[in-house]
């Protein structure tokens, strides 16, 4: 096999991993309507937070409330999943409706992992904590619960080989619109720094803070 070959194998891998990935994100919503009741509240809080709420950073405060939003999707894929196994209505084998269940494990012990550490006033929160983060994840994986994408190896792979593009492509966004007046108003008029994890609040008596705590935090 030729290196050319080899190359054109690995994009082929690549952009097919890419097409399960925009599927998910912006297709599969559409194709089963009962899951919107769970991801059109999500996206709402998604978008007016990351740009009105966590456009300089994250407090411990949203990402606590933030916590709630893989808390409650686990429940609901919990639900789901034992909604289908008990009337039949799709048939799930043993082996995926455990992954389901373990799935929906996980994203509960993530909920309450940033609520517990939110309430320990761990400075971690301010990243697993985030939005656009706990968001990304419960609007990759609700589809797989309402049997609309398979839950494959290529496609959790993608949903993380794709996170830090769609992460910082949302960061550059809110880097370069203006800020709202409610930000502008709360954080004193300080200038955002270009740590795309937090922030810097210049007018802070307690001086440069790299996880963005404001005044008397």
């Amino acid at each position: 096999m030729t290196f050319l070959a080899v190359l054109g194998a690995i994009g082929l891998f690549f952009w097919g991993m890419l097409k399960e990935w925009l599927a998910a994100i912006f297709l599969a919503p559409w194709q089963n309507f009962d899951m919107l009741w769970v991801l059109v509240p999500i996206y709402l809080r998604w978008v007016v937070a990351d740009f009105f709420q966590e456009k300089r950073g994250t407090s411990l405060g949203n990402a606590i409330s933030n916590g709630v939003v893989p808390l409650w999707a686990g429940i609901d894929w919990t639900r789901t999943t034992i909604r289908y196994l008990a009337t039949g209505q799709v048939h799930l084998s043993f082996w995926i409706a455990a992954s389901r269940f373990l799935l929906a494990a996980c994203v509960l012990a993530y909920g309450l992992w940033i609520i517990y550490d939110g309430i320990k006033a761990r400075p971690l929160t301010r990243y697993i904590g985030r939005v656009r983060t706990v968001s990304y994840f419960v609007i990759l994986f609700t589809p797989v619960f309402y049997n609309v994408t398979p839950l494959t190896l290529s496609f959790i792979a993608a949903v993380f080989l794709f996170f830090w593009p769609f992460y910082f492509l949302i960061e550059w966004i809110d880097l370069h619109t203006p800020d709202p007046d409610s930000i502008a108003e709360e954080n004193g008029g300080g200038k955002r720094d270009d740590n795309p994890f937090g922030t810097t609040n210049n007018n802070s008596p307690m001086g440069n803070d790299p996880f963005g705590r404001g005044p008397g935090f």
